[in-house]
């Protein structure tokens, strides 16, 4: 049976006591007639009393019988008016709790009625939900419109740029074919003017032999007293390769390529004096030593204690030190003998792009990032001077032609020198380009340098006078590092630098015309050259890019 609520109990509960209500006005109804009865029976005996009081017998049994219907009746009567009383006690009692119950329904009434005021709100706010609802299906449903259309056209945009990119790539590599062509072509004019100039040696040679008086060695009286070397006709007419009274090596060809560990991007490169080792500033907190052998490199050793990337390293051989400019806002010292940090110089309160050694190697040099410009002493380890350009260092280098001063290269496209006698914390003098400097080169036994300029020019200063000299360019030469590093070949012949797209570009630094473009490639670069260094006897160049790759070129 189902469970019944709190208001149809109460009504099943009054319906009962109506009931028992009716039961119970019956019963006062038949007490009433039993009443009326008995009254009507007294009386109806009081008056046959009153006429026959003669007959004393008759009148007896009568009376008697009456009496004992009397006393019927009143007992029956005495019953009913227990029984009314008691009915009328529950009467009551079921009055008072109809009045509770009425009560109730009254508060349940009231009660109901705020229900039904709520159900009617949340029936309300319902439909509003509802119309909501349908509202968002329908701006659902013109969003699912608008996201088909433009997946469509995202599709046709793709489809287009997967053409465009086809188109984009075929074009690259026919320019590139291209340039290698023009590469090749300039290299083989370069290699023909190069053949040219030998056979034009070779010709003086072959003069100066034959304009030269001729000595019977075997009768000479000089034989006695000298021992000669015979030499071969072709023997005479071969040049020797590297550095020969000026002669520089132009390279052609990459010989080999390594990777330098976990090294990151190569930053600087530092040949020793001898060529048999090489030194490898990286992004990767380190500086490496590789040894040089049969135009291969060999990891040596490392030398440890930078947080940050090494920038630029610098040698001081005679007395055995490699010096280190990080971004970890230090300076460290190493021994090159077994690569233990000999010192740390702290100042700079941010990167530290450029350090050098300075005035024999008593100094260092430093700048960066906080606009300053350090001369620090090398044995006491601790700040002489600070000069203050007011923009970011990139680059510094020693100038020996003039005592105790040394070139700073700039971010504001100025070049400052500086002199360490002076008092002054400002410039002597300065030259602005049309960018930013980028590094700095000397040029051998010529008291000149020349600066890497940020927009993808070089050119050669005398910072004497603060005069250019040339520059130097080309059209496919695109340089993007912040850092990238230029180098001159040791008999001052030949200026190398990197590129962005991995080629090598060689400048004759006399005349300014471009002798070879080192083609990217597979045994080349294929990321953008930041560094070079070239080979202390002239006939190797390294080249290190920012993926970590070292390539040997002769």
């Amino acid at each position: 049976m189902a469970e019944l609520s709190f208001r149809d109990t109460i009504l099943l509960n009054l319906r009962e006591k109506h009931i028992r209500q009716q039961q119970i006005e019956k019963y006062i109804s038949s007490y009433n007639e039993l009443s009326s009865a008995y009254s009507l029976l007294s009386l109806k005996y009081a008056t046959k009393q009153n006429l026959n009081p003669q007959n004393g017998e008759g009148i007896s049994i009568e009376q008697s019988a009456a009496e004992r219907q009397l006393k019927a009746l009143t007992d029956i009567l005495s019953k009913l008016q227990g029984s009314n009383n008691l009915l009328e006690e529950k009467v009551k009692e079921h009055e008072t709790t109809i009045d509770e119950l009425t009560k109730s329904n009254e508060a349940l009434t009231k009660e109901n009625n705020t229900f039904k005021i709520v159900i009617e709100s949340n029936d309300i706010m319902l439909r509003n939900q509802e119309e909501d609802l349908l509202n968002e299906r329908a701006a659902m449903k013109l969003l699912s419109d608008d996201y088909i259309e433009v997946s469509l056209r995202a599709t046709m945009l793709n489809e287009e740029l997967s053409r465009s990119r086809a188109e984009y790539f075929a074009i690259v590599e026919q320019f590139t074919n291209l340039k290698l062509k023009e590469a090749d072509r300039m290299n083989a004019e370069v290699d023909i003017e190069f053949e040219r100039q030998n056979l034009k040696k070779i010709a003086n040679i072959h003069e100066a032999i034959s304009n030269s008086p001729k000595i019977d060695l075997l009768n000479s009286s000089v034989h006695s007293a000298c021992s000669f070397e015979m030499i071969a006709e072709d023997e005479r007419n071969q040049i020797p390769m590297g550095s020969l009274g000026g002669f520089d090596v132009l390279m052609s060809e990459c010989v080999s390529k390594t990777t330098c560990g976990d090294a990151f991007e190569i930053l600087d490169l530092r040949w020793d004096h001898t060529g048999d080792a090489l030194y490898i500033a990286s992004g990767n907190k380190a500086v490496f030593k590789q040894l040089f052998k049969s135009e291969r490199l060999f990891p040596c050793a490392s030398f440890n204690k930078a947080k940050k990337a090494v920038n630029r390293i610098d040698l001081c051989e005679d007395k055995g030190l490699l010096l280190g400019a990080s971004n970890d806002f230090c300076i460290y010292v190493w021994n090159t003998s077994n690569q233990t940090c000999r010192s740390t110089f702290t100042g700079h309160q941010q990167d530290v792009f450029s350090a050098k050694f300075f005035d024999d190697n008593k100094k260092l040099i430093s700048g960066g990032r906080d606009k300053l410009v350090k001369v620090w002493d090398l044995n006491q380890q601790q700040i002489i001077r600070n000069f203050t350009p007011g923009t970011t260092c990139n680059d510094l280098i020693d100038f020996p032609d003039m005592n105790s001063c040394f070139l700073s290269g700039h971010q504001n496209k100025k070049l400052y020198l500086w002199d360490d006698r002076t008092s002054d914390s400002q410039a002597v003098s300065s030259y602005e380009f049309e960018d930013k400097i980028r590094s700095l080169s000397a040029v051998p036994c010529s008291g000149e340098i020349v600066c890497e300029i940020a927009d993808d020019t070089l050119t050669r200063i005398d910072p004497r006078y603060m005069t250019e000299k040339r520059s130097y360019s080309a059209e496919q030469y695109k340089s993007l590092h912040t850092l990238t590093k230029c180098c001159i070949s040791p008999n001052g012949n030949y200026l190398a630098t990197g590129s962005s797209n991995g080629n090598i570009f060689i400048w004759n630094l006399d005349s300014s015309k471009m002798e070879k473009v080192l083609s990217c490639g597979k045994n080349g670069h294929d990321k953008p050259v930041i560094s070079v260094a070239w080979h202390p006897n002239g006939n190797y160049l390294a080249s290190g890019d920012a993926k970590g790759n070292i390539c040997i070129w002769r």
